[in-house]
């Protein structure tokens, strides 16, 4: 078996953005025909990326590709494996940014749901999942990029870097809204999050509904 780095070495992108070009490797027998459902293992150092470690099978052509989101500038290494058979190391250039774009993030939410229209009420056990970026220390939509922000979703809210506090309200359906109130660590490649819920419907606050939730840097 051989494993042959195809392309994206030595690209250079920058902090907290996703590489413009996967990594990828192609595995092969010794006759150079491609093998499929063979496991490629791909490993960045601990703490460079939103993700330093994946697995995932080769394809029918044996092509296999990771890509990632850096969030500490530097030179990085990410190696590709399969089995103990010898690796393949790919090169990424992070440059640092002028703080304008700290990154998207995954929001993470469960508790409940409540229509009030309901008689009597019915309590849903839910959960779910947002996104949602910081752009010059306040809150952008998810699709936001050192472009500019893009207001999808998000309602209204504030971010205050200097302590964290978050308050976010984001529209789930033409009559649900949820107010997430927590805070929020721009802090590295543990950059995250935690705080409560609560649901709005029709622009006013259901008591006993919301729950909790945990955001991550991606």
């Amino acid at each position: 078996m051989n494993l042959v780095k195809v392309s994206g070495d030595n690209q250079t992108v920058f902090q907290h953005y996703h590489l413009p070009d996967a990594l990828w490797v192609q595995v092969l027998d010794r006759r150079g025909s491609p093998l499929q459902g063979w496991t490629v293992t791909w490993t960045a150092a601990p703490g460079t990326s939103d993700e330093t470690e994946r697995s995932a099978p080769s394809d029918q052509f044996g092509w296999a590709y990771f890509n990632m989101t850096f969030h500490v500038p530097g030179n990085h290494q990410v190696a590709a494996a399969v089995d103990e058979y010898r690796p393949v190391h790919f090169v990424v250039h992070v440059l640092p940014t002028d703080g304008a774009f700290d990154g998207t993030y995954s929001l993470s939410w469960s508790g409940v749901h409540r229509d009030p229209d309901d008689d009597p009420p019915v309590d849903l056990e839910s959960e779910g999942s947002d996104w949602f970026s910081i752009m010059d220390n306040e809150l952008a939509g998810p699709f936001a990029s050192a472009s500019g922000p893009a207001s999808v979703w998000i309602e209204s809210g504030s971010f205050n870097a200097s302590d964290g506090s978050l308050d976010m309200r984001m529209r789930m359906s033409p009559d649900i809204r949820h107010r997430y109130t927590g805070t929020l660590s721009l802090d590295g490649a543990t950059a995250g999050g935690a705080g409560t819920w609560i649901m709005l419907w029709r622009s006013t606050e259901v008591p006993g509904t919301g729950g909790t939730w945990t955001a991550a840097r991606r």
